[in-house]
């Protein structure tokens, strides 16, 4: 529709973008970490290939089930208490990382993190579907998508920083320091978010879901999405140990790789987001 008049974006709807790129970049960088750490990981924790793709497993698993679970009973409250209540577990999740004393201890915090961290994403993704019109959900998602650049560009970085100089540990420590600036934001600054409560559901939430995934132009969405899904993850898993391992580039040198990546996203991010509104 280029037809349409581009509508500027409210003092609070920038705020909200804010808040939720901040957001969604701590979701990003702690699941982009463990892949990133895994040329460490695997000396350290002394575990084999096959339990690091286990401990890289252990979140994406985790979030499935629960976003399963979830979507038929999510649209049944206000978006803000929602947001916070998973936000809060999955802060819990990186602060048992961030202590975590082995492998095994690991795991667990990872299914901590990924069964809360992991629903975090639809729910901001709710949040501006509901408060932005249509004509202005390409700018902010493609604001949004910013997080994922700037956890490349600048979290990814510092934190790999952190756990080749210093310690692992330390890395899950920048994500729960950021984490907890945010939730402190949303409890600050966001509105609740609650007007769908006045629309009476007229389904139960189970039968609603199994409506959802029996549309066959909803599938066809869905298999997209995992497959774009499943060949990132595919190639991001044992990406830090393949460059260094087998490309022979150094541990020093890593942060430069998604550096470029990230600034890349950065870059394109919004003039994509641009275009969705303008065609």
């Amino acid at each position: 529709m280029t037809g349409e008049t581009k509508q500027k974006f409210t003092r609070y709807q920038y705020l909200l973008v804010a808040i939720i790129t901040v957001v969604l970049l701590t979701i990003v960088l702690d699941y982009m970490l463990t892949s990133a750490l895994s040329a460490i990981l695997l000396p350290k924790l002394k575990i084999t290939t096959t339990q690091f793709g286990l401990l890289a497993s252990a979140y994406p698993i985790s979030a499935g089930i629960t976003a399963m679970l979830l979507s038929g009973y999510a649209d049944k409250f206000d978006r803000k208490k929602l947001l916070l209540f998973f936000y809060l577990g999955f802060l819990l999740g990186v602060l048992f990382c961030t202590c975590a004393p082995s492998f095994e201890v690991l795991i667990v915090a990872r299914v901590i993190t990924g069964t809360f961290g992991g629903v975090v994403g639809p729910i901001c993704f709710a949040i501006i579907a509901d408060l932005f019109e249509t004509t202005q959900r390409g700018r902010a998602f493609g604001i949004l998508q910013m997080a994922s650049a700037g956890s490349q560009i600048l979290g990814l970085p510092l934190a790999l920083y952190l756990a080749s100089e210093w310690d692992w540990h330390l890395a899950f420590g920048l994500i729960l320091f950021i984490g907890i600036i945010a939730a402190f934001f949303i409890i600050w600054k966001i509105n609740p978010v609650n007007k769908h409560l006045l629309i009476p559901a007229k389904v139960n939430p189970l039968l609603h879901s199994l409506k959802i995934i029996s549309n066959r132009n909803y599938l066809i969405v869905f298999l997209n999405n995992t497959l774009l899904v499943a060949g990132d993850v595919i190639l991001m898993t044992f990406s830090s140990a393949f460059c260094i391992n087998n490309l022979g580039v150094s541990l020093e040198n890593l942060p430069l790789l998604y550096g470029i990546a990230g600034a890349a996203t950065f870059i394109f991010s919004p003039l994509i987001g641009r275009l969705t509104d303008k065609f």
